[in-house]
């Protein structure tokens, strides 16, 4: 019984060795990525509609801005393969260190010098847009409205969505809802989904928005009194 208590124990051994060896190397491979990383500018954002109400369609531009320099900055890190592995994690450590000391901003702008431009968000470990979108005039008053999310450089998969419209000369947000990120997770085909958040019934707006307990999503009666 002795004989057998200690085959398992040096079995145990050896596979605790072999673990820590693996892991060892994913971290060594993930600090030669961090050494190797190289900046990527990323995609700019446009939409396009009638945000004035003055007829014409206009194009909003996203900007994204180090604060600290006033210029446009890159969105990203390219750490290669390490950002494929399991395990270690450090160049996402080092990803939202690198990018919250950017102090990057959001902004919108527009080709129609009348519509004044939109900071959207600033501060933290963010890359900016990764949905936005024209989702039509939904209050009846002659302008679009446009709703966005910003991508947080994280682990989480929790986010909010802001549906924003151009009034009286300024840019207003009018309604706020969680999401979970995967909405937009490409799919095997490499296509990224276009989730459907508004629709019309019986005159009347609803919003797709998470549910209470997070589990799913419901449709809930908007407010569109703006």
């Amino acid at each position: 019984m002795a004989k057998v208590d200690s085959l398992q124990r040096v079995r145990r051994d050896s596979i605790a060795v072999v673990e820590k060896k693996l892991q060892e190397k994913i971290r060594l491979d993930s600090l030669a990525a961090i050494v190797k990383s190289k900046p990527v500018w990323g995609e700019r954002m446009t939409v396009a509609g009638d945000f004035d109400g003055d007829g014409i369609q206009d194009t909003l531009i996203e900007q994204y801005i180090s604060r600290l320099t006033g210029k446009e900055t890159n969105k990203d890190y390219d750490f290669g393969d390490s950002e494929l592995g399991e395990g270690c994690c450090d160049w996402l450590d080092y990803k939202q260190k690198w990018i919250a000391e950017k102090d990057p901003l959001v902004r919108l702008v527009s080709k129609n010098p009348n519509i004044k431009p939109f900071d959207v968000e600033w501060g933290g470990a963010q890359n900016g847009f990764d949905y936005l979108k024209n989702v039509g005039d939904l209050n009846g008053d002659g302008t679009d409205e446009i709703a966005y999310y910003i991508y947080d450089v994280d682990f989480s998969n929790l986010n909010s969505c802001a549906l924003v419209t151009y009034k009286n000369g300024k840019w207003k947000e009018v309604h706020h809802w969680n999401i979970h990120e995967s909405d937009f997770y490409y799919n095997e085909k490499g296509e990224k989904p276009n989730p459907v958040y508004f629709k019309k019934k019986n005159g009347k707006i609803y919003c797709r928005e998470m549910a209470d307990d997070w589990g799913g999503y419901v449709w809930k009666r908007l407010n569109t009194n703006w």
